[in-house]
């Protein structure tokens, strides 16, 4: 077993009760969400019945999104015992466990057989954390031949971007790299890395755009009176969906989002 794995385990675990109340309630999240499921829809399958792998799917927050859509085979898996059953909890609550199967598991060795999604979502750093070089082929065995995988990375150059202008205005460096008391560390990747490690997965890229740009830079005041009007923010959607999508701006993101082929 990677060295890792356990480590990754126990570092979700620990997060797993209070995963859905820190960082993820931030404006800039939320925003950036409603900007990747804005992107997400133009590739999703167009037949509610496809099954659809939720790859690191974590307490479920991306799993929902999709059965909302009305998505009915939706495959759940995550390494951290606590994440799965926070997961089953939410769905339970909103009355979607016919919809959603969930199996604790490693990503990189999962219990499907071969050619059995019709798409893939790893949201949210998951390969950023995984081995990908163990992750991707394992992805790429249980996609079908044509299904999409659509995934999230930490952005390189953005995140040292962020750092080094959190450092000027604090004084001191901010704890962007990812490690923590589990010593987990989170891999940061540039376009170029990218576009070799999915070739070498003989996997073709689609789309690689980052998920914010400028709007990453207001501060975090501003941006709760600005989200409080919904003008506002539909402005502030349509403003990110564009610039997002020019490569010009790519280093501006926290992440780099890629949508594949096989």
């Amino acid at each position: 077993m990677d060295k890792s794995v356990p480590a990754i385990k126990k570092y979700y675990n620990s997060l797993s009760r209070h995963y859905d109340k820190g960082e993820l309630k931030e404006p800039i999240v939320q925003l950036i969400d409603d900007v990747k499921m804005i992107k997400l829809r133009k590739f999703l399958p167009k037949n509610k019945k496809a099954r659809i792998l939720d790859a690191g799917g974590g307490t479920g927050k991306w799993a929902i999104k999709l059965a909302n859509l009305g998505y009915r085979n939706i495959y759940l898996v995550d390494i951290s015992p606590g994440m799965i059953k926070e997961a089953r909890r939410k769905f339970l609550d909103k009355q979607l466990g016919e919809k959603v199967l969930l199996f604790e598991n490693n990503i990189e060795n999962m219990p499907f057989d071969n050619e059995f999604f019709d798409f893939v979502i790893a949201e949210r750093n998951v390969l950023s954390v995984a081995n990908p070089k163990k992750t991707l082929p394992e992805v790429f065995r249980v996609m079908k031949k044509g299904a999409i995988l659509y995934t999230s990375l930490k952005n390189y150059n953005g995140i040292k971007l962020h750092d080094r202008l959190e450092k000027f205005y604090s004084g001191k460096r901010s704890k962007l790299e990812g490690v923590s008391e589990t010593s987990i560390n989170f891999i940061l990747f540039k376009p170029e890395s990218i576009k070799k490690l999915f070739k070498e997965n003989k996997l073709k890229i689609l789309k690689l755009d980052s998920d914010v740009t400028f709007t990453s830079f207001v501060p975090k005041n501003e941006l709760n009176e600005m989200f409080s009007h919904k003008e506002v923010y539909d402005k502030m959607i349509e403003f990110e969906l564009k610039m997002t999508q020019n490569q010009k701006y790519l280093n501006l993101g926290y992440q780099l989002l890629v949508f594949a082929k096989k």
